[in-house]
């Protein structure tokens, strides 16, 4: 018995190890017009090639946090160390990176912080869950359709890194979604 389950296994080894080596020993995806690293020649990839994603900034005031500053009671800035920014990659996706603060605003009733403009807004309303400096239960940001961006049940006082935080461009085609 033991020499017939060798026979079986030995067998089947062999084909999956030859097959292994005839798609050229590493995985292999069969894609109409795909370029290869090996089809690009030193040099060939320039600048125009790449599409840089543009930063733009959030519209928050900015201010420097590292001497000391008076706070305006319910608002929110961006420090000038992390300041707050968003920008769409090549895939479509919409990033949002830097730090928001707020002053003395917080729990209650959603607060709006910017909006994004179109090209920068999602298909949906969606839901993102920054990280905070103290954490509240419940506290989140919403990103609608129309591209107002608002935060629920935050720390008053506290910060919000929105390094991370994503959502898909839409709706695809219009406004340079892709």
């Amino acid at each position: 018995m033991l020499a017939g389950i060798w026979t079986y296994v030995r067998h089947h080894h062999l084909a999956l190890l030859a097959l292994f080596i005839a798609l050229g020993g590493t995985a292999y995806a069969i894609e109409a017009n795909s370029v290869k690293s090996k089809h690009i020649a030193d040099g060939q990839v320039k600048a125009r090639d790449i599409v840089p994603s543009e930063v733009h900034a959030l519209g928050l005031e900015v201010i420097d946090t590292s001497g000391g500053f008076s706070c305006v009671t319910d608002t929110w800035f961006t420090p000038l160390n992390a300041q707050a920014a968003y920008y769409r990659d090549p895939l479509g996706q919409v990033q949002l990176t830097g730090v928001i603060k707020s002053c003395g605003g917080g729990l209650g009733p959603p607060n709006h912080l910017f909006t994004l403009p179109a090209g920068f807004r999602p298909a949906a309303d969606d839901v993102l869950l920054p990280m905070a400096d103290v954490l509240v239960e419940g506290e989140r940001l919403s990103v609608d359709q129309d591209g107002t961006v608002s935060a629920h049940d935050f720390n008053p006082n506290g910060q919000l890194a929105l390094n991370g935080l994503g959502f898909r461009c839409g709706p695809s085609g219009e406004n340079g979604c892709p």
